[in-house]
């Protein structure tokens, strides 16, 4: 595989280039975004590790017009000395799919773009045969869900969702946005701004109730438990992240069933498709961001291409497609259909 390295400083670039290449990596270099955008054209590249302080075309625009003009997008790793939470969530919302501070350990470097290679060639799911919906005579929940999966790109597309939606005080809502613990720290605050609900950073026994929103912790994964409260859980990966929206996703169908909406937003990866064939299959509507909206296409274009969506919306509409089928789910609740 071919990493570019954009960086200006010759000592950073000679120690990632070393590294790289001996971990079998073929490498190249630009010493800024305006000359890593000529490289890209004139041949792609698998992976970007970039500096963000350069000259001429910084990180962020170098980010920024990568996920605009280039497809298929490559892995990219910002590596910078750039480190406050604000730094860090600017450059994830941009469209990095990770970040990492100066100074930084060459074993880090690795892990980090392995695992970003890693959910890039993960190939799509098989989706198993649908299960038969919920038995008709088992209770409706007492409230319906709304669960959201995002990764690169998530940020600013989860907050514009529900800057959205109104009058959902009558409803629990979940977020699996892939990110580190600190990020996800951060995006929690900046979220409340966007929301009359009352965003929470899921716990362990957190009980479900409506008006809430909650947010999967960093390396936790987050679960819907039938005695309505929150489970966490430090099980394995799935599709290389933990947080994953697929446990999520498959705990949700199993609560709300028919009383729940999934919405797959913009991510790098294929988190969340098997997860949403569950929750086709208990009866709950799938809806997927248009990939051609999307900074990183592949999570809803996966979902798409396995058949488990109810509908696709650009961003800007995904609000309005979401109230729209919460009132089927209030009905349910309500009324048992």
């Amino acid at each position: 595989m071919k990493i570019l390295i954009v960086e200006d400083d010759p000592t950073s670039t000679l120690v990632l280039e070393r590294s790289l290449r001996k971990a079998g990596y073929e490498t190249v270099s630009a010493p800024d975004g305006l000359a890593a955008m000529d490289l890209i054209q004139a041949s792609p590249c698998d992976a970007i590790v970039s500096d963000w302080m350069m000259p001429r075309m910084d990180g962020i625009e170098l980010v920024r017009k990568i996920r605009e003009t280039v497809q298929p997008p490559p892995v990219i790793l910002m590596v910078t000395s750039l480190a406050s939470p604000d730094a860090r969530t600017h450059a994830l919302a941009a469209g990095a799919d990770d970040y990492l501070a100066k100074p930084f350990s060459v074993p880090e470097v690795l892990e980090r773009l392995g695992n970003c290679l890693a959910r890039r060639a993960q190939p799509e799911p098989k989706i198993a045969p649908a299960k038969p919906a919920a038995a008709p005579h088992r209770s409706p929940p007492p409230f319906p869900a709304l669960a959201i999966a995002a990764s690169t790109g998530g940020p600013e597309a989860v907050r514009e969702v529900m800057r959205g939606l109104e009058d959902v005080q009558d409803i629990a809502a979940f977020l699996v946005l892939h990110g580190p613990a600190w990020m996800l720290e951060t995006f929690a605050g900046r979220l409340q701004k966007e929301t009359q609900m009352l965003v929470r950073l899921a716990e362990d026994q957190m009980p479900i109730e409506p008006g809430k929103l909650y947010i999967a912790p960093g390396e936790w994964h987050m679960l819907a438990d039938e005695s309505m409260v929150i489970r966490l859980n430090k099980e394995a990966p799935e599709n290389y992240m933990r947080p994953a929206a697929d446990p999520l996703f498959r705990s949700i169908a199993q609560v709300f069933h028919r009383a729940a909406v999934g919405v797959i937003l913009t991510g790098m990866g294929r988190d969340g498709t098997l997860g949403a064939s569950e929750l086709s299959a208990s009866g709950a509507t799938v809806i997927v961001q248009d990939p051609r909206t999307a900074i990183a296409p592949s999570m809803p274009q996966t979902a798409i291409n396995a058949g488990v969506t109810s509908e696709t919306h650009a961003l800007q509409h995904i609000a309005s497609a979401v109230h729209h089928r919460l009132e089927h789910a209030r009905s349910i609740c309500k009324h048992g259909k």
